[in-house]
């Protein structure tokens, strides 16, 4: 089972899609933020390309998506706190984060978040979240507007705990903070782009049994 992360196209088609079972998107699809299209014009590009790939593709939204009824038209398995059944694994799909700025969507307390996570069955195997759990892939640069941040590390606590507690658990994809590409332990942050908001990243592939 070859299953590919990817997060955070920010209006982009990811140029290139590797040869995969199960693609999974962990939010940040970004309808209509990048471009001039109205989010219907852009949607329309986005059905044409997923129904293109020979693969099964399970998606989450992020804090930059205000449209989360287009995306769960698309031709993919949209999930928003459900539960889905895909090649034998039981995936998860959550859009939430910590706050992070103003205005943004799908941001949720740490004390929220501790509610919502239950609902996570026992005998998942795989968790879609926009947000990374604390200390995995979540650490940003202080700087700028973020100097009142003492601890670099932004992920969900809760989210780590929820992990904790789920035995049969085998893979978190991720995003949201783009410069943390990469996989540490079964967590896996996908971005396609950087901090600049240009393409620079590929899909992570991961081998995983049923």
């Amino acid at each position: 089972m070859r299953i590919a992360c990817t997060s955070d196209w920010h209006g982009y088609i990811p140029p290139e899609v590797p040869d995969c079972d199960i693609m999974l998107v962990a939010g940040d699809i970004g309808l209509g933020e990048k471009f001039s299209y109205e989010p219907e014009v852009l949607m329309v590009d986005w059905c044409n390309w997923l129904k293109s790939l020979d693969c099964h593709v399970v998606a989450v939204a992020g804090n930059h998506d205000f449209y989360p009824e287009l995306l769960r038209a698309m031709p993919w398995t949209y999930l928003e706190d459900e539960l889905a059944e895909v090649e034998g694994l039981k995936i998860w799909g959550t859009p939430w984060s910590n706050p992070f700025g103003y205005g943004w969507a799908f941001n949720m307390t740490e004390e929220d978040q501790v509610e919502n996570l239950k609902q996570i069955p026992d005998d998942i195997d795989i968790i879609i979240s926009h947000g990374p759990p604390y200390g995995f892939r979540d650490i940003v640069s202080h700087g700028g507007d973020r100097t009142q941040w003492q601890d670099p590390h932004v992920g969900s606590k809760a989210l780590v705990k929820r992990m904790n507690e789920l035995e049969n658990l085998k893979l978190v994809a991720c995003g949201h903070i783009h410069p943390m590409y990469g996989m540490s332990g079964k967590v896996v942050n996908g971005s396609l782009v950087n901090n600049q908001y240009n393409v620079a990243n590929k899909p992570i592939v991961i081998e995983s049994s049923r």
